[in-house]
């Protein structure tokens, strides 16, 4: 019985990595392998599409808050659960001297306690500074799970709108990513109270409505990260509707600060 049972826990972990859906943010390291715990410094932003092809951003931290980042591409092999991405297009780097480009070979692995890619990183430009080949260990995180508190980053005051008292009443709020979708998730509030929690930013908007009364002056509609996707910190367009006006404000949230608009009654 008990080895009917252990042969039935093993088939679903099989199927589970075979049909597995692996868009999400992964972070590990190089030089690694699954038995070395340490600290996080590459980002995979991955997103799955007609089945097999993927897309993306890869970002890789170094010291002294240097990174650089590749838009990548590739292939999920549903048969062997093997990946194969290539790096293409540098889009940002502060880390001079770094940035070489390679392709991944990975194999997926499913366990009751994670999800992990394993394999190697090759080196397409040869450039001076990294090996020719690597080890790469990475993770999958749940982007839903734990949530950052408001109350352990400070609040930076980026917009101030200014609305006679016509004005005040419903207002459309609406969010999207305005840079690469690289994963960025978010929470909204409104003098501290939240609007909406761990809303994954894309180019379609995410759209609210609230509804301000004369009491409620002044208002604030802060943006706080939960997940910085791939590529720090979190960027957004917000757009607020009122009766007559529209505003489009550019939004920036990372775990130190959260950004906020305070909107005001003329005098």
């Amino acid at each position: 019985m008990q080895k009917a049972i252990s042969y039935i826990i093993l088939v679903f972990f099989y199927n589970t990595a075979y049909s597995q859906d692996i868009s999400g943010t992964w972070y590990g390291s190089y030089n690694k392998s699954r038995f070395d715990k340490g600290l996080h410094e590459l980002v995979f932003y991955i997103e799955q599409y007609d089945d097999t092809l993927i897309r993306g951003i890869r970002t890789q931290f170094y010291d002294k808050n240097r990174f650089e980042s590749y838009t990548i591409s590739g292939i999920y092999n549903h048969a062997d659960s093997t990946i194969s991405i290539k790096e293409e297009k540098q889009l940002s780097q502060n880390a001079d001297g770094f940035g070489d480009s390679g392709n991944y070979k990975m194999k997926l692995r499913v366990t009751p306690e994670e999800q992990y890619l394993e394999g190697k990183w090759n080196n397409a430009s040869r450039g001076l500074f990294t090996s020719f080949t690597s080890k790469v260990y990475l993770t999958k995180k749940d982007t839903t799970s734990p949530s950052s508190s408001i109350t352990n980053t400070t609040t930076k005051i980026i917009h101030t709108i200014e609305l006679d008292s016509t004005e005040y009443g419903e207002l459309k709020i609406e969010i999207t990513d305005n840079a690469k979708v690289d994963g960025d998730v978010v929470s909204i509030y409104q003098n501290d109270v939240v609007i909406n929690e761990k809303i994954t930013l894309s180019k379609t908007p995410k759209t609210y409505i609230i509804n301000l009364g004369i009491q409620q002056h002044p208002t604030t509609i802060k943006m706080v990260a939960e997940n910085q996707g791939s590529i720090p910190p979190c960027t957004a367009t917000m757009k607020i509707t009122t009766k007559h006006k529209s505003y489009q404000l550019s939004m920036e949230s990372n775990t130190l600060y959260n950004s906020a608009v305070v909107i005001t009654i003329r005098k």
